[in-house]
């Protein structure tokens, strides 16, 4: 039996109570995607909270003889424990659309052109289940797809009862929009494409905004660490001056400050910067690869550099951080760990630094080029040459960076592989989000769409769209 169905079966009682006082948990965790029925989520919540009372109890009985009443804050533990099981759906909903509202303009784009080749809007979220570059969309599409085919709702009844209940606003009102435009008979793909135009311009909004919120955080942890690191540093050096403040403000104090307390307030700031920043599922692991292939060298290194000035070790690179310490830095005496250090640091992380500016140098120069053959294809297109002839013949001009891919792309068409086929081993190659979204975008409009003009248009259209909120994200953030 598992633990929910023991707590259903066992504290039902408390799970009524706990959904009589918070009668928003149901709609909670069907944002939050969470498949469990309210009654079990409530009913485990109460048998958390009754084991953590019986052990808070007995700990504070136990202790009581050591502490006295200090013993009984053990009992407070159940009175925290529900507010963090109770709004745990809520962090999964501030996830879950923190990744819609990022992946949103691209899954809107990819409807668009889809439309705009005949494909109906459903069916182009059916394809969306399998896209790993977006997997929030995914998961939504899934729902939709489930209620169609598992319960037999029609699709545009589907699509309503999820965009309900979604925590994105955006997307809700995406598909909203399209639901009641089909309803009247509308122009849905006029619709599609004016929204994502929409849709493009209100995350360039957002990131501006987020891009003002990181600033915020960076001038506070300025603030703290530059003043606040600087008057302790004065009132360190004063206290030494008078007997008394010398016993207020010991060394051990400084040393506890300077190498524990502000290393770990650096890393709740950077922490709290990278939930800010906007972020995209697909990630490079080459310079992170580079980077832990270096570290048992240097950690050879630091047993040659560093520990023989606490060890007694036989070292022949001793001599040689001795000489560049004396000669090269001109330190004075008992620095000559803390520069053994420095360079250390200075080896492991270099490899991995100068494969991500390269690669990020490429890829960078690759992304407008990209969006340049996609306005070149549409106008190939239009003077009726297949989409494949028109990859064939683009890749006899320049498009810098791009060039290299696009001329592979041509010379694979010419041996008689399959254009999808090609694409597909291009996207599993790159490992750039704004390369991968586009070449995406790319296959399903020739697989799928067909490759028409219109919805080669839309494609080089939203792809221009999707430069520019980049573009907009590196200059803001």
């Amino acid at each position: 039996m598992s633990v929910s169905a023991f707590a259903y079966d066992k504290f039902e009682w408390i799970g009524r109570i706990i959904l009589r006082i918070d009668k928003k948990l149901s709609r909670r965790l069907a944002s939050a995607n969470l498949r469990i029925h309210p009654e079990v989520y409530a009913s485990t919540v109460g048998f958390f909270i009754f084991l953590s009372f019986i052990i808070a109890l007995t700990l504070s009985i136990v202790l009581f003889q050591v502490f006295g009443l200090l013993s009984l804050a053990f009992l407070l533990i159940p009175f925290l424990l529900y507010p963090l099981l109770s709004i745990y759906p809520s962090i999964i909903i501030s996830n879950r659309a923190s990744g819609l509202e990022a992946e949103i303009p691209y899954a809107a784009a990819y409807i668009s052109v889809m439309a705009a080749g005949g494909i109906s809007p459903y069916k182009a979220l059916d394809r969306l289940t399998d896209v790993k570059i977006m997997p929030r969309m995914a998961e939504a599409a899934k729902e939709i797809k489930m209620k169609v085919e598992a319960f037999g709702m029609d699709p545009v009844s589907a699509i309503t009862e999820v965009a309900s209940t979604l925590p994105s606003k955006t997307l809700k009102d995406l598909l909203l929009g399209y639901a009641s435009t089909l309803n009247v008979g509308g122009d849905i793909v006029h619709y599609l494409q004016r929204k994502t135009f929409t849709i493009f311009e209100e995350r360039i909004k957002q990131i501006k905004a987020i891009a003002d919120r990181i600033t915020m955080v960076m001038e506070a942890y300025v603030i703290f660490t530059v003043l606040l690191a600087l008057g302790i540093y004065i009132i360190f050096i004063v206290s030494k001056l008078y007997p008394i403040g010398g016993a207020i403000f010991t060394v051990g104090s400084f040393v506890l400050f300077a190498y524990f307390i502000l290393p770990f307030m650096t890393g709740v700031f950077i922490f709290i910067i990278d939930v800010l920043a906007p972020k995209y599922p697909l990630s490079d692991w080459v310079p992170y690869k580079v980077f832990f292939a270096t570290v048992p060298f240097v950690l050879v290194l630091f047993y040659f550099m560093v520990v023989p000035y606490y060890v007694p070790v036989a070292s022949p690179l001793k001599f040689m951080v001795d000489y560049l310490a004396f000669n090269f830095f001109n330190a004075a005496k008992g620095l000559e760990p803390s520069i053994a250090v420095a360079i250390l640091l200075f080896i492991v992380f270099l490899p991995g630094a100068i494969v991500h500016f390269k690669r990020s140098r490429e890829t960078s120069g690759m992304s407008r080029e990209i969006v340049n053959f996609l306005r070149d294809l549409v106008e190939a297109r239009k003077t009726g040459l297949s989409p494949e002839r028109c990859i064939e013949t683009l890749a006899e001009r320049d498009y810098g960076a791009f060039s290299k891919k696009l001329r592979k792309i041509a010379n694979k068409l010419r041996w008689g592989v399959p254009l999808s086929k090609i694409l597909h081993d291009e996207i599993k190659e790159s490992r750039n989000w704004f390369i991968t979204t586009n070449l995406f975008l790319l296959i399903d409009s020739i697989d799928v769409g067909g490759g028409t003009p219109e919805a080669l248009e839309a494609l080089a259209s939203f792809g221009e769209e999707i430069l520019l909120l980049e573009e907009e994200k590196k200059k803001s953030v």
